[in-house]
């Protein structure tokens, strides 16, 4: 649930074209979306690579800040904390699951 409302909010983010348009800022922003949409899609298969992806995603997201962006360098990376938290409990989940076992 969480992670669909936050699908929605990035949508809307994606949709309103409020990022970057010099050099290559919108490629990056679009490619971490992409990223994004694999993880989430990952997740209603297996917790654990879901869990993984979004953790990319977020080392991504610290690439685009540190490296790509001009503006707002830190926003992307803050506002990414959640998803980043949510791809930690996605992975305990999925081994706390298996372990029970």
């Amino acid at each position: 649930m969480l992670t669909s409302i936050y699908g929605l909010l990035y949508l809307v983010f994606i949709a309103s074209g409020s990022y970057g348009s010099a050099g290559s800022e919108p490629f990056v922003v679009r490619l971490l979306f992409l990223l994004f949409l694999v993880g989430y899609a990952a997740v209603w298969l297996s917790e654990r690579v879901g869990g993984v992806v979004f953790i990319l995603w977020w080392a991504g997201m610290w690439y685009l800040a540190l490296f790509v962006a001009r503006e707002d360098r830190g926003a992307g990376v803050v506002m990414g904390v959640p998803l980043f938290v949510l791809g930690i409990l996605f992975i305990v989940s999925w081994h706390r699951m298996h372990d029970a076992r």
